[in-house]
């Protein structure tokens, strides 16, 4: 991310101290932080490369998308979770895959109410991977 900052300052010699000291670890910090966000993309989905395409087409804003595609013949949970445990700070998981009324497919992995319990070690230990107010978004397409 680049970061362009100005300050008017009236006497910039006197100020410079002050900026450097104050200012400037907070812009750092600043420039630093970012949003980082993880879209899950089952590659079962129609047209789903043109799809990560459109994702990753620069929009100017400060979100970054890391594009994750889930083989349709592998668990899927098991793949998400094999990426997100190498992952920290990302701010919204995105899953797009195919879904039916009550249930989403990640993989070769039904996730419904009939599985939840099978698969919710799993997927609480994605929690170490997320900041505190990440988001589960899960798009489905029937």
């Amino acid at each position: 991310m680049d970061l362009s900052i100005i300050i008017p300052c009236y006497n910039e010699v006197e100020n410079v101290p002050k900026l450097q000291e104050e200012f400037l670890p907070v812009a750092l910090g600043l420039a630093e932080t970012r949003s980082v966000e993880v879209v899950f993309v089952d590659e079962a989905v129609d047209d789903y490369q043109q799809l990560i395409d459109d994702i990753l087409t620069p929009s100017g804003s400060n979100r970054q998308f890391e594009i994750v595609t889930l083989d349709s013949d592998r668990d899927g949970i098991a793949q998400i979770s094999d990426y997100l445990n190498q992952q920290q700070d990302v701010s919204a998981v995105h899953f797009v895959s195919h879904a039916l009324n009550g249930e989403v497919l990640l993989g070769s992995s039904r996730l419904n109410t009939s599985t939840l319990d099978r698969y919710a070690e799993a997927i609480e230990g994605w929690q170490s991977s997320l900041t505190e107010e990440a988001d589960l978004l899960f798009y489905g397409c029937n």
